[in-house]
């Protein structure tokens, strides 16, 4: 295995590439405290679909910290991404 070199950054970011290149477990290593939000899981993402305000609550209860939203498929979701939301303190990593 490689070492990696990256460090995260202090703000939001996104991480995008080809499958099985690393993303989601340098995410794991750098921020092993963050909540995970593993879109592949078809109980949480079927839950998620179904009330997606839940999302918003639970972003909401939660301390400020970094959230990790892990395997955002395009095909899943329509190719399509927005929140419209400002979260100041808080980090979002999307893999």
């Amino acid at each position: 295995m490689f070492t990696r070199r990256l460090v995260a950054p202090k703000r939001s970011f996104l991480r995008f590439g080809p499958r099985g290149t690393g993303k989601s477990t340098w995410l794991r290593q750098v921020l092993p405290s963050a909540r995970w939000y593993d879109l592949l899981h078809n109980e949480e993402y079927v839950r998620l679909l179904a009330e997606p305000a839940q999302f918003r609550r639970e972003v909401e209860a939660l301390d400020p910290g970094w959230i990790v939203v892990d395997e955002v498929l395009c095909s899943r979701l329509g190719c399509s991404m927005s929140c419209g939301r400002n979260w100041p303190a808080r980090g979002w990593a999307v893999s």
